[in-house]
């Protein structure tokens, strides 16, 4: 909290030179975010590895080289005509390699499921150890059945997602006909299964991918319109994100013996809220922040619009040259990483294609504080495994915390006219 309160009223804190400034000049300065560091530890070492990867390939040889080469003519940090611009798509197409061949090795689990239902699989094999250990009275705990009242009654789902999907259509009347929002919301329901099974194979929801996948489905019912595109994969991302979400709050909760039907209505009343939070704290920032801006980049968001671009329209900006054969190389690239990932998952030398497309765009002192982080949260987890276990979540979700809080009182001191002392 302190933290972020410093980095506001002495600005120049967020970027140290402590490479010189001719490496600055290049990306390589440091911000030594509190956030940022506790992120860094809660995310581990191979994605840090991976975004340090990606940083060094990104901003110490990528992008001064097309810089030199004068195929992106604008500065370094300029982010429609220089190397940052470049090395965003070169992290798109790794992102989209990736979404792709995740996408893919999970429609074959799902098909390998249902034609060999009959033969043993790992899922099988597992249930028959969890059954063997429940018969000894040993983690019983794990399986349990809910009392019929306690569970949400088909009376009360089934409305309920008849009126969100209504509710969706209106809300995105502007961007999407109904007969768009229909379409947008039926690929919603299929590739949050997708991320459903995914997120409990691997632990992780490939949310960015299947917003992707909506993205292209559109690019074809929708050419050439870009916040249609834009709001067909938000629609896409955020059924995938808020059912892996409840996935996990409701196994959680079935794990402490909650009733499901209470964290129901707990999230119904929380979500409610929430539009009204996030709207209000959405307008303080953007009142007295510019975003994007040097300091408030938000590369998620550039990707999705630039991928919009990419789908509705079928290109870039024309002064980056030879963009088209680099992005394809960088599409291999992603591909093969992807594939060797899923093919030896428990790999520690592998790198994370979406951690390095990450550390590859993002400017290296977003990613720094990361890494430095991550690999010190895994000295900690090998010299004293007991107090990491104990305390390393704990630690890091105070650091992002705290930094959040703090940004929300001076965004409001910056809305009521305060001005940082040294800028």
């Amino acid at each position: 909290f302190f933290g972020f309160g410093c980095f506001f009223f002495f600005p120049f804190i967020t970027q140290i030179p402590f490479l010189g400034q001719k490496l600055a000049y290049y990306g390589w300065s440091f911000d030594p975010s509190p956030a940022y560091a506790g992120q860094g530890a809660i995310m581990g070492p191979v994605s840090g590895s991976s975004m340090l990867f990606g940083a060094i390939l990104g901003y110490a040889i990528i992008g001064p080289l097309v810089y030199h080469l004068q195929w992106a003519p604008g500065s370094i940090n300029d982010g429609t005509n220089g190397a940052t611009a470049y090395l965003l798509w070169l992290a798109l197409a790794i992102l989209l390699a990736d979404s792709i061949v995740s996408l893919s090795f999970i429609l074959m689990s799902m098909l390998k499921s249902l034609f060999f239902l009959g033969k043993p699989t790992k899922s099988t094999e597992s249930e028959s150890l969890l059954a063997l250990a429940q018969s000894k009275n040993s983690a019983s705990y794990l399986v349990q059945d809910v009392n019929h009242d306690e569970q949400i009654s088909m009376r009360l789902w089934l409305p309920g997602l008849l009126l969100s999907c209504a509710l969706c259509a209106v809300t995105l009347s502007s961007f999407l006909t109904p007969w768009q929002s229909m379409i947008a919301v039926c690929i919603a329901l299929i590739v949050a299964l997708l991320a459903l099974r995914a997120l409990g194979e691997t632990d992780l929801n490939p949310v960015s991918g299947v917003g992707k996948l909506s993205q292209l489905v559109f690019a074809i019912l929708a050419p050439g319109r870009v916040l249609t595109n834009l709001a067909a994969g938000a629609v896409a991302e955020a059924c995938a994100t808020q059912a892996g979400d409840m996935l996990q709050d409701l196994k959680t909760g079935l794990l402490l013996g909650v009733s499901p039907k209470a964290q129901f209505h707990a999230q119904l009343l929380g979500s409610c809220a929430s539009i009204f939070f996030t709207v209000a704290l959405y307008r303080l920032y953007s009142s007295v922040f510019v975003i994007p801006s040097p300091d408030i980049p938000a590369p998620s968001a550039l990707i999705w619009l630039d991928f919009a671009n990419l789908c509705a329209n079928g290109g870039a900006a024309s002064d980056l040259k030879y963009l088209f054969p680099a992005s394809s190389l960088a599409f291999i690239f992603g591909a093969f990483f992807s594939i060797a990932k899923h093919m030896f998952p428990t790999s520690s030398i592998l790198p994370s294609p979406v951690a390095l497309a990450i550390g590859l765009y993002l400017p290296p002192r977003f990613s720094l504080p990361r890494i430095i982080a991550a690999l010190a949260a895994h000295a900690w987890s090998k010299l004293a495994p007991e107090s990491h276990a104990a305390y390393m979540v704990v630690l890091a979700s105070g650091l992002v915390l705290g930094e959040g809080l703090a940004s929300v009182c001076t965004a409001s001191a910056a809305a009521l006219g305060a001005k940082p002392m040294y800028p």
